[in-house]
């Protein structure tokens, strides 16, 4: 299964609009907030489900999701409530209670990738950095491209 991963936009749903038109053969969108309304305004339109962080569409939904996809379990969140502009450790430890092998954020406005090896069942974090405004450089959005037997990140960049 392909993901389109955006977070962080800000109010800008130019950006977001953008990213989409360059993601080639998506099966999905996952949205890591800081921008729900652009994302849900095009969400309305979008030929593609899109999966956002709860904590984004409604005040009292659980700050995170948990979605299984081709034998992973993702741990979806915008990353705030776990720390994640102090480390990793918030995030591996709610990914960890959740059982959750790879973990996806946002909020630190930084595209960011990491295999672990001794964090079990975690073995991925990433971070898609942010759709509109980058703490450093361009622009970014995430790719994950999951099989039961790959996890695969990458970063592009709309420059």
């Amino acid at each position: 299964m392909r993901f389109l991963i955006l977070s962080d936009s800000h109010g800008n749903a130019a950006a977001l609009r953008l990213a989409l038109s360059r993601a080639r053969d998506i099966d999905a969108v996952l949205f890591l907030g800081d921008g729900i309304a652009e994302a849900q305004s095009l969400r309305a339109v979008s030929p593609v489900p899109w999966y956002c962080d709860p904590a984004f569409l409604a005040p009292d939904v659980p700050l995170s999701d948990v979605l299984t996809f081709e034998g992973h379990r993702i741990y979806l969140t915008h990353g705030f409530m776990e720390g994640v502009k102090a480390g990793d450790g918030g995030l591996i430890a709610a990914a960890r209670r959740a059982n959750c092998d790879v973990a996806v954020c946002g909020h630190t406005h930084r595209a960011r990738e990491v295999t672990l090896t001794d964090c079990p069942p975690v073995r991925y974090l990433f971070n898609p950095g942010s759709v509109a405004r980058p703490h450093d450089g361009a622009p970014t959005f995430g790719r994950l491209l999951l099989s039961p037997d790959c996890v695969l990140f990458s970063v592009g960049t709309l420059t």
